[in-house]
């Protein structure tokens, strides 16, 4: 009983994160994108793969095959990982001897060249997705957009330190970047992509949500904004992280890949038949 009561609130708190608090869809106008040249394609800071306790409890005694570093000391909400190159958080109280051998900052480990950065994913997706259908210059930012209000990065049960600067980034009428900067680049549009909902739910689930927001950098408004979610079994977790995470990468690609191509064509930048 306590467990299914668990599930049921779970699932209850998704459906809240996910309808409450965010701005209207929004679809751009067909003369706005007859008008693009040259796009810029933005990341946002992501949050980190939310897991829990018990994923790390039902692997195997030797998980030699998957990689576990820490990014900060412990703190009493939790931890910072890495994980095959991936960023997670969760209460690995079990783990406390890693934990106190911080490797490196957030901010170092985004800039190295080992990072794997799902944003940064998404973003040559949308790049690939768009000049599929479109004729315009695609440039990719490789510097992270943090929102300014994302100060706290600990492990929480709601994740609200994340999730609400990322649903105030998504809610904000104005662009994240100054749009001056990129009127002197020739750049007409900028494409903000961002993902929350980032999680294993209940040992095997992936949940995500993709973002995107339009700015018509001539006017610096938000023409276009859309948000697509998707839950999908991945099987043990163990299995996912071994190789470097090459199974996990993979299925995020994809799946993110499906979600960009719902946000794109919703907001009308990919023509639909």
């Amino acid at each position: 009983m306590g467990r299914d009561m668990n599930k049921y609130l779970c699932f209850i708190f998704i459906l809240v994160t996910l309808s409450g608090c965010l701005a209207s869809e929004k679809m751009g106008r067909p003369d706005i994108y007859s008008s693009i040249r040259r796009i810029l394609i933005v990341p946002v800071e992501p949050p980190p793969l939310t897991m829990t306790p018990a994923i790390f409890d039902a692997w195997p005694a030797s998980s030699a095959d998957v990689h576990l570093g820490s990014l900060y000391p412990p703190t009493a909400a939790g931890s910072l990982f890495i994980i095959s190159g991936i960023v997670a958080i969760a209460r690995l109280s079990k783990y406390d001897n890693l934990r106190a051998k911080a490797l490196t900052t957030l901010d170092e480990w985004y800039a190295s060249d080992q990072s794997w950065i799902p944003t940064h994913v998404l973003c040559h997706e949308s790049a690939n997705l768009i000049s599929s259908s479109r004729s315009y210059e695609i440039i990719v930012r490789q510097e992270l957009y943090t929102p300014s209000s994302l100060k706290s990065r600990e492990v929480t049960w709601t994740m609200e330190n994340w999730y609400a600067p990322l649903r105030k980034w998504y809610n904000r009428e104005e662009p994240a970047l100054s749009p001056e900067e990129y009127k002197q680049k020739d750049i007409d549009a900028v494409l903000e992509v961002g993902i929350i909902n980032y999680e294993l739910i209940t040992g095997n689930i992936l949940s995500i949500q993709v973002f995107t927001k339009l700015i018509n950098v001539a006017t610096g408004i938000v023409e276009a904004r859309d948000r697509c979610y998707s839950q999908i079994n991945v099987g043990p977790p163990y299995e996912l992280f071994k190789n470097q995470g090459h199974q996990f990468k993979k299925i995020f690609k994809e799946v993110g890949g499906n979600l960009l191509e719902c946000n794109l064509k919703k907001i009308g930048l990919i023509p639909q038949p």
